[in-house]
């Protein structure tokens, strides 16, 4: 590796370790984009990031679990699906030609972008109310979380999650990303979870999913170790810088960063997948 290959990796990984921590996402929609600059190959890019997801949704992790912003039960539920899934996708992914992975990656960014869009407002709650009638449900569950000051209070049905966990972590093994890029919109959109509990606990789901996945990659040849060690560097530092800011922004930046940041990354993979 030459000077100037590692210095661009780490600057790759630190910022993509940063989104990471800050937004409760992979970072696959961020880092596989930059990759493809450097001049790695759309596979290695898929697998080496997924290497990396794995690493620093570890690191990230640990800022998330002192600020009691992941719930364990939401956690557990989605894990199990989304592992089996990864390693089968991430079979077929090696399949495809690079120009047609470049396009599917830019869709799925898209429609990730779209869903993202129907994200409601997230509110911190003052007093809990009494829930729901649906909560009486056996698979519907009654969840409080309190991050920092601010209370939130939610409903968690299990049936939504495992269908999640098992669609984003078919997704994760094929793009080689982490999975939260489609988990939190999913987890906000869907089972109405706080915007805040997202973010620690997306990184929580995919910790397991995305070793398996790697694993998978690395066995198929699709992983660039030495690329790999780089961007775990300095990306265990940046997942825990963001990790830390996430607490001192408004949930709307929150949104709008994400946003520009998917926007951004379906843009340049279109582009490259039409033009190679």
């Amino acid at each position: 590796m030459t000077l100037l290959t590692l210095t661009e990796s780490l600057v790759v990984g630190g910022a993509t370790g940063f989104f990471s921590g800050l937004l409760g996402v992979g970072g696959g929609f961020i880092m596989i984009p930059l990759l493809t600059v450097m001049g790695v190959p759309i596979h290695t890019a898929v697998g080496t990031c997924l290497a990396f997801v794995a690493c620093a949704s570890l690191a990230g992790i640990i800022q998330h679990v002192r600020q009691g912003s992941i719930d364990p039960i939401i956690a557990l539920t989605m894990t199990l699906p989304a592992a089996l899934m990864a390693s089968v996708a991430a079979r077929f992914s090696s399949l495809l030609p690079p120009q047609m992975l470049h396009v599917l990656f830019s869709l799925l960014l898209v429609g990730i972008m779209v869903l993202y869009c129907f994200a409601p407002a997230v509110r911190p709650l003052k007093t809990l109310p009494d829930p729901p009638a649906l909560a009486s449900r056996w698979y519907v569950l009654h969840r409080q979380r309190i991050i920092g000051d601010m209370p939130y209070q939610y409903d968690f049905d299990l049936m939504k999650a495992i269908l999640g966990g098992a669609v984003t972590g078919m997704l994760s093994g094929f793009f080689g990303i982490g999975g939260g890029v489609l988990l939190v919109p999913l987890i906000v959109v869907v089972l109405h979870v706080p915007l805040r509990v997202t973010a620690g606990t997306s990184l929580a789901v995919f910790i397991l999913p995305s070793i398996i996945g790697s694993f998978t990659h690395w066995r198929l040849g699709n992983v660039d170790v030495n690329l790999w060690l780089s961007l775990v560097a300095a990306g265990m530092v940046g997942s825990q810088v963001g990790a830390r800011c996430v607490v001192h922004m408004p949930p709307t930046m929150l949104k709008r960063l994400f946003l520009l940041l998917v926007s951004a990354g379906a843009l340049f993979m279109m582009v490259k997948g039409l033009t190679e």
